[in-house]
């Protein structure tokens, strides 16, 4: 039997050369072809034609093209089912729009775009609330066309169950079928190898202890108090570095997005800390992070507790359970609470500077406690292999179904385009008929005839 064709359309770059610059968008959705290749579908992933590619195939059988509005159209016409981020309207809105109604159209709603953007607060008032009703538009072009929705988490699951109701998609003949399914962003199985020396013996002592933050400093993180504690605990303990890793996210072109990062980086040149104490490092390529992962003591997380971190799923969370180190992370969010029922995470209660030492100091004097959590982390990797949590997904792909309530509404088109096409040759037999008998009755006794016999007609059809 042939298999179904899929396409993932990913906004970001993909991971497929060795130095690959990435971000996370585009490493879910090669996370997510990687798992659905290894379950028997055959997938393409299309990248944003801004981003090079290497290659047209990937060693695993997934295979890479590019993307543009041009050419996106025809592209959609040689798969059988088609993947989209919601989180990009224009996108969204386009494939709504295009695909054919008979496709399935999974719509991943991973990324809880409705509040992310309101956690921003980077142009002010009055300009987000006109800029977020005018998105708001496109991102609920996904909702009455899609017919197999992606979500992170139970938070985000209950989350869209509520918009989908409002939007009239959870209904009797979607009741008992899922239309929406959690998907998290998963882990490759892949073995965790140290292949060189990045941070410890090469920008600070072999010997030191290694507090990794790494990712984008984004306005819902709260680096302000860690960078207040390392302040206060550089004095007694001058051999506990912070290494502040990818901060600034090279495809963020938001200026004021990237705040955080220029107030920390300014922070640490005004107390005389910078490459002594804190160190910033740029984005590195994605393929080297294992480095970084195995070398760091701890990794840190620090977020406010805001309705954003309660629907959140953090990409970097789970990369860091793939890396195997210690997180010391605020909580409120699914997977950093998860991970803490499962001993293989530390969480404070509050962000603040004294609970911040308090617990790099109690983690810088267990040395046996970093032990034991890693291995925590390596029986929890196993519950997110790409491969196990796309099972459902690649079973829908594989259905070829759309859901119940589209396929009853384009059935019952279809049955009204019959009926409609019955009833006009019905009325082209009518029209035939009239117009021979009208000739014959000119013929046979003219025209005054003729008018009498249609003003009858008129009356008595």
């Amino acid at each position: 039997m042939k298999k179904r064709k899929l396409l993932i359309i990913s906004v970001g770059p993909v991971p497929v050369s060795n130095k690959s610059i990435v971000e996370g968008g585009g490493l879910r959705a090669w996370g997510l072809a990687q798992g659905l290749a290894k379950n028997g579908v055959d997938v393409t992933v299309a990248v944003l034609e801004s981003y090079e590619i290497s290659k047209t195939e990937h060693e695993s059988g997934v295979k890479i093209c590019q993307w543009n509005f041009g050419n996106l159209g025809s592209l959609l016409e040689r798969f059988d089912s088609v993947y989209v981020p919601y989180s990009h309207g224009d996108l969204m809105e386009f494939v709504a729009s295009n695909l054919d109604k008979q496709k399935q159209l999974i719509v991943d709603l991973y990324v809880p775009i409705y509040i992310e953007v309101l956690a921003r607060k980077i142009k002010g008032l009055v300009v987000e609330y006109e800029q977020y009703m005018n998105d708001l538009a496109r991102w609920n072009k996904a909702f009455p066309r899609g017919d197999y929705f992606l979500c992170a988490s139970e938070a985000q699951y209950h989350f869209y169950n509520g918009a989908l109701s409002v939007m009239g998609r959870m209904n009797p003949k979607t009741f008992e079928t899922k239309i929406l399914d959690v998907v998290p962003y998963g882990i490759h199985n892949q073995s965790l190898v140290h292949e060189k020396n990045v941070c410890k013996g090469v920008l600070i002592e072999k010997s030191d202890f290694m507090v990794l933050w790494f990712g984008g400093l984004y306005p819902w993180f709260d680096i302000k108090p860690l960078l207040g504690a390392m302040k206060k605990i550089s004095p007694d303990h001058p051999d506990i570095k912070l290494v502040i890793l990818g901060g600034k996210n090279p495809f963020v072109t938001e200026k004021n997005f990237m705040q955080q990062y220029d107030f920390a980086l300014e922070f640490a040149k005004k107390e005389n800390m910078l490459d002594k104490n804190i160190f910033f490092i740029d984005w590195i390529p994605y393929e080297e992070r294992n480095n970084w992962y195995m070398e760091a003591d701890i990794v840190i997380n620090l977020h406010h507790k805001t309705r954003e971190t309660i629907y959140s799923w953090r990409t970097r969370i789970v990369d860091f359970i793939w890396g195997e180190v210690l997180i010391l992370s605020t909580g409120g969010d699914e997977a950093t609470e998860y991970l803490a029922k499962k001993n293989a995470a530390v969480l404070l209660n509050e962000n603040t500077e004294e609970e911040i030492i308090e617990k790099i100091k109690d983690i810088f004097g267990k040395r046996e406690l970093i032990a034991q959590i890693k291995k925590n982390l390596k029986k929890v990797k196993e519950e997110f292999y790409w491969e196990r949590i796309t099972k459902g997904l690649a079973g829908f792909v594989k259905s070829g179904k759309v859901s119940p309530d589209r396929k009853a509404l384009l059935e019952s088109k279809l049955s009204d385009k019959k009926e409609n096409e019955a009833n006009m040759g019905e009325k082209d037999k009518n029209v035939g008929y009239l117009i021979k008998m009208s000739a014959k009755i000119l013929i046979r006794r003219g025209p005054r005839a003729l008018i009498k016999k249609i003003l009858n007609y008129k009356k008595n059809p």
